[in-house]
């Protein structure tokens, strides 16, 4: 399937200036959001054509996140080194509902939990916050990283926590709160976490051009997958989650085989000063693959068979 490649720039309005970076993409039922700068930009399947776009009043916006139900968009972002939120909007009229998971720095990734009812906030300023979804109440502080908080993934079946960290540590945090285990293996950042669909093993991405697969039962790590050749910016998952896709720092896309740790496929960026993949996501139907650079520069395609 033909790939359709463009500047997030043209996704908005008159646009004058050089794009943004992109920070994080996002599939929801509207299409694919594209979080960079201080907007979110949204472009609607299958011709990826430009909708209104939501501007945050974060100086720079990092993640997005939407609720199990579809019916929340929570956008996280702030300003370096000073304050760092996330603000909740209706998913349907884009009206912000509440701002939240006040920090001392960026929030630089978020998730829902499985059954929509809490939100977690990874945050530079080394803590996860974990807010009540519906009224933005404070749950719970979670501390113990001695880095950026870069990831954060709640396991399928709502019982535990996963969140990496610049500090190259992974930990592991139960429903309450409680620290469950830390993960100290990885030689680099730790940028993405995935869990199995069983919530038995944890996959994990890092700066150290590997992914990792630990057993969450014991924190024992089970392998190492090698051979993509370059740090890892961002993971993601294919919805059956047999499939992961590593964005890497030299532009390609690594497409793993999660049962036998196979690259079963690279796709090459493409050509320029900046390469691909600064960030990727998979279509909740398995048909679309997206990435995007530091650039601003965004690609769709019809996800490899």
């Amino acid at each position: 399937m033909r790939a359709v490649v463009f500047g997030v720039a043209a996704m908005a309005v008159a646009a004058a200036a050089a794009p943004p970076p992109v920070a994080a993409l996002r599939f929801d039922r509207a299409g694919l959001l594209v979080a960079g700068g201080n907007t979110v930009r949204i472009a609607a399947a299958p011709q990826w054509t430009p909708q209104p776009s939501i501007t945050s009043r974060f100086a720079q916006v990092f993640d997005t996140a939407v609720s199990p139900d579809g019916m929340l968009l929570a956008v996280a972002g702030g300003t370096p080194a000073v304050t760092g939120a996330v603000e909740i909007y209706d998913a349907s009229t884009r009206a912000l509902l509440r701002t939240t998971a006040r920090a001392g720095d960026l929030i630089m990734a978020i998730a829902f939990s499985p059954d929509g009812k809490r939100l977690a906030a990874a945050s530079a300023d080394h803590n996860i916050y974990v807010v009540d979804a519906s009224s933005g109440e404070r749950v719970a502080r979670l501390t113990g990283h001695v880095g950026p908080v870069l990831s954060a993934a709640y396991s399928p079946d709502g019982a535990i926590l996963a969140t990496g960290s610049a500090d190259r540590s992974l930990r592991l945090w139960d429903a309450q709160g409680k620290l469950l285990r830390s993960l100290q293996n990885h030689a680099g950042a730790v940028t993405g976490a995935v869990f199995s669909p069983d919530s038995q093993l944890l996959y994990s991405a890092a700066e150290d051009a590997t992914v990792r697969v630990w057993v969450v039962s014991n924190g024992r790590m089970k392998h190492i997958i090698r051979g993509l050749e370059a740090p890892v910016h961002g993971l993601a998952a294919t919805p059956s989650r047999d499939r992961l896709v590593a964005a890497c720092a030299d532009g390609g896309l690594r497409i793993v085989n999660v049962e036998t740790g196979a690259i079963v496929r690279t796709i090459r960026g493409g050509s320029g000063e900046s390469p691909w993949a600064h960030a990727a996501a998979v279509s909740g139907d398995g048909r679309w693959i997206a990435s995007a650079d530091a650039a601003g520069q965004l690609r769709v395609e019809g996800f490899p068979e």
